[in-house]
This record gives structure tokens, sequence and C-alpha cells, in this order.
């Protein structure tokens, strides 16, 4: 997958790619399959120019929050160096229709 991925870029402006990287998954590798899905997404982390990473709050379940959005720069990448991509947290709400709302803190 990785290498198909990295072979297909070279012809496209951006990818974007979407993969399950829960905690759980990257750190217990008792398998091949599992050794290889933490190498992949390390990988692609690693290559990325951003991540975008959803998780929920630590504090539990609020009404009107359903989790954080976290945006980041890849690590490689120096604070003063020039990029569109701000590193910020985020709060997203999914409403029961399956929208979505992404504000900032205190918003």
């Amino acid at each position: 997958m990785l290498s198909t991925t990295l072979t297909k870029e070279k012809h496209v402006y951006a990818t974007i790619l979407a993969v399950a990287a829960d905690e759980p998954l990257l750190r217990a590798q008792k398998t091949s399959l599992e050794r290889e899905h933490a190498s992949m997404i390390l990988s692609l982390a690693h290559k990325a120019d951003f991540v975008a990473s959803l998780r929920l709050l630590d504090t539990g379940l609020a009404g009107d929050v359903s989790g954080v959005l976290r945006v980041t720069r890849r690590g490689g990448t120096p604070q003063e160096a020039e990029s569109d991509v701000e590193e910020q947290d985020l709060l997203y709400h999914v409403s029961g229709d399956g929208g979505v709302k992404v504000f900032e803190r205190g918003r």
C-alpha cells in the first residue's frame, strides 16, 4: 500500500489519506499485519506536510462537543519555515443529522 501511494503521488499535486491510527493499533504489535500497519502509519506521518487527527475529549462526553481536531505540521518542518498550515486544536461537534461543526475553544 505504501509503495503504491508513493508511486502515485509523483503524478498528483496532493494526496489525502484517511487511516486508522488509534494508539492501541500502534502499540500492541503482535502479528506481522499489525507491525506492517504501524510501519505504514509512521512512514506516512513522517512524509506528510501536515497531519489532522481526531480524538474524543479527555474529560469524557459533552453535549455540545464531540471531540478535538488537532492539526500539526510534520516533525521535520522548522517552526520558522513558511507553511500554509497553522498548528492548532479545534473542537468539533457531530449533530444527530450527521452535520459537523468545527470551532475554536471558547466560541
